[in-house]
């Protein structure tokens, strides 16, 4: 027993010894294999920073020829581009990230405010406006009434926009699975080995980086189209919020129009009234100058009642082809998901049906044109009119020229500020 007790130690000894001169052996070698070798980590994990690392160990390499640095550094210059790619890829992964996490309580916001019955408008008019005020007053709701109806238009673009991307992703998925195929197919025919030549390490970079570069942009995909799920319901709830404006700001410049015509149709009233008075009570020889401006004032009055219901009836043409647009841009979304249906081919039929007739819509535009022009020929001959009043001098003299020779000088000069006030 105490012999192969010897013999198993003197064999323990033995290996030990042959452990120790292996190990110095691969220290020793090495300490003698090159230093671009010895520095090249072809596992390390793959960062922007690791390539410019490896592009720098390239560059103070001495024992290469100008041709393989020139590749060499082409090389790396295809892969720092790379791995930008991949960064922004991830960059637009965390973005879309971020709006799918937010659009839970972003959600509940909205519709917080959605549940709040709207207020009924009732518009504050400070004393003492007039009706150049009030026009201001309008034009400024208008403006109003243009902004939210863009950010309505921008949200229904936004839609369908969303609803192609939305088509579209998959397909990009299945071409970048593609791309990381061929590429790990290339790859398998070509093995990295454990110590790469400069070049090899530098092709090997390559690979890695367009590789990291298309896994980047399929997770980018696959988390856009998660955001879009999870956002859905914001999106339509942001459409809503939208209307809803919309509706609020076509009531805000309803109501406005409403004070300024009741305004118009009262001053216009006024100077109606002090006209019959001022024919009333004048002098026979001014009656005809009170009545041509009592006429004048007619006048204008039908003029204001002509601009009043032109400018409703452009309002509600406006918003008929605001409506027809939407609806366009609907089916043309439905026809972009689905195809040209049965169900969307009846509702297209339908729509026809219920547009409006175009012999009517010529009828109307005619009248409008017409009454244009006949306002436009009274504006103008009212201003011819008050040109030919401008110089009061030959005017007062032609009403003056009638009375009676014996009038008093203070009977002429009272008839004569009378002329001059009608």
């Amino acid at each position: 027993m105490s012999f192969f007790r010897l013999n198993s130690c003197l064999l323990s000894i033995a290996c030990a010894s042959l452990c120790a001169s292996v190990a110095a052996g691969a220290q020793g070698a090495a300490k003698d294999a090159p230093q671009d070798d010895a520095l090249a980590s072809p596992s390390e994990q793959l960062t922007l920073k690791v390539v410019q690392q490896r592009e720098q160990q390239a560059t103070q390499t001495t024992d290469l020829d100008e041709a393989t640095r020139t590749e060499i550094a082409n090389l790396y210059k295809q892969a720092v581009d790379q791995m930008k790619l991949a960064q922004r890829w991830a960059e637009d992964t965390a973005k879309f990230d971020a709006l799918r996490q937010k659009a839970p309580d972003t959600l509940r916001q909205v519709r917080a405010t959605l549940d709040q019955p709207p207020e009924p408008f009732v518009p504050h008019i400070p004393s003492g406006v007039d009706i150049v005020d009030l026009e201001q007053r309008v034009l400024q709701v208008r403006s109003e009434l243009d902004e939210v109806r863009q950010n309505e238009a921008s949200r229904v673009e936004q839609k369908r926009r969303r609803n192609e991307r939305r088509f579209k992703i998959p397909r990009l998925i299945s071409a970048a699975k593609q791309r990381l195929d061929q590429l790990r197919q290339s790859q398998e025919a070509s093995p990295a080995t454990d110590q790469p030549s400069p070049i090899e390490l530098a092709r090997q970079t390559l690979f890695e980086a367009q590789q990291k570069a298309v896994e980047q942009e399929i997770e980018a995909y696959q988390m856009e189209s998660r955001s879009y799920d999870a956002r859905g319901e914001l999106l339509q709830a942001r459409l809503d919020e939208a209307a809803r404006h919309v509706t609020e700001a076509e009531e805000q410049v309803a109501a406005w129009r409403k004070v300024l015509n009741k305004r118009r149709r009262e001053e216009a009233q006024k100077a109606i009234d002090e006209a019959r008075k001022a024919i009333a009570g004048v002098h026979p020889v001014l009656k005809p100058l009170a009545e041509r401006n009592a006429e004048l004032t007619r006048t204008g009055v039908e003029l204001n009642q002509a601009i009043e219901q032109t400018t409703i009836a452009t309002g509600q043409s406006r918003d008929r082809l605001r409506t027809l647009k939407q609806e366009f841009e609907h089916i043309q979304e439905r026809i972009s998901v689905a195809g040209l249906t049965d169900a969307i081919s009846r509702a297209l039929r339908k729509h026809r049906d219920e547009l409006p007739k175009i012999p009517e819509l010529e009828n109307k535009i005619r009248k409008h044109k017409t009454n244009i022009a006949n306002a436009q020929l009274r504006l103008m001959n009212l201003e011819d009119r008050y040109a030919s009043s401008a110089d009061a001098v030959p005017i007062l003299k032609s009403l003056l020229a009638p009375l009676d020779p014996s009038t008093s000088a203070k009977g002429r000069n009272a008839i004569e500020s009378k002329a001059k006030s009608c």
